[in-house]
């Protein structure tokens, strides 16, 4: 019987490992996102590239990260298969 090891390919392992951080990293911002909303100050992307008052830009923008993030994940585990 072959180990996990065996039948794993690194690009898909690597795959699911950049899902896995980009799931993280934006569900992080979402809540950095939704803090500033309360407090009433602008947003701003990471390293200041844009900020904004227009929450929806960015909450919309970490959203579609995290579904292109599962998708990533689907698609490493479903070539695993």
């Amino acid at each position: 019987m072959k180990s996990w090891k065996q039948t794993i390919n690194k690009w898909q392992f690597l795959l699911t490992v950049v899902a896995a951080i980009l799931v993280v990293v934006s569900t992080y911002q979402l809540e950095i996102v939704f803090i500033d909303m309360d407090l009433k100050r602008p947003f701003c992307y990471p390293f200041v590239i844009y900020c904004t008052y227009e929450y929806w830009i960015a909450r919309d923008v970490w959203y579609a990260l995290i579904y292109l993030a599962f998708a990533l994940m689907a698609y490493a585990i479903w070539k695993w298969e």
